[in-house]
């Protein structure tokens, strides 16, 4: 995934590859690394594991997932999530404000792991990483 900016909207753009389907048999796991002020990565600054990982992941999304959805690629946010290439042709960053996901965080340079995993065997994992900065 990555950014590009096209007017005064941001969007994130790329692909995922799911080999298997993402259903409620497996668990989501997100683990935030933060940077300190000599840049080394301070890791396990937030841990949190939730079983039924699709409607998890739809719950955090909340009003917005099924735009959400489309821009990364999915048709709708239907559970389970089939296999195969998902193309993000343009998730535009501003619907994030509309998620359930947390919105306060000290400025810094986090690294956020999203992983996918049943029974302790990893089926997937996602890494991105986010500057908040001072308005």
């Amino acid at each position: 995934m990555y950014v590009r900016h096209k007017g005064n909207s941001t969007l994130i753009l790329g692909n995922s590859t799911l080999e298997i389907p993402i259903d409620d048999t497996l668990f989501l796991e997100f683990n935030m690394a933060l940077k300190d002020s000599f840049g080394k990565w301070k890791e396990n600054v937030f841990m949190h594991t939730t079983p039924n990982a699709c409607s998890s992941a739809k719950k955090l999304t909340g009003n917005v997932a099924n735009a959400f959805a489309h821009g990364v690629g999915l048709k709708n946010f239907n559970c389970p999530v089939p296999a195969g290439v998902y193309i993000a042709n343009g998730l535009n960053a501003s619907i994030l404000k509309e998620t359930n996901i947390p919105k306060t965080f000290f400025y810094g340079t986090y690294k956020f792991h999203v992983q996918y995993s049943r029974k302790n065997e990893k089926f997937g994992c996602q890494v991105y990483i986010v500057e908040f900065k001072r308005p």
